[in-house]
């Protein structure tokens, strides 16, 4: 009985790592998405500025 909660943590441990993984790679592509939101917005008020 013992055995099957150490597999049981084993595997939600290494869940919750991948889950991490994911979640800052999606925030990298998240803040990437932003940055190139920002540059089209100052892009678009340079050209209604002209």
């Amino acid at each position: 009985m013992k055995r099957r909660g150490i597999e049981m943590l084993i595997i939600i441990t290494i869940a919750v790592f991948i889950f991490l993984f994911d979640f800052a790679r999606i925030r990298k592509q998240n803040d990437t998405l932003i940055e190139q939101n920002e540059k089209v917005i100052s892009l678009l008020e340079e050209i209604k500025n002209k």
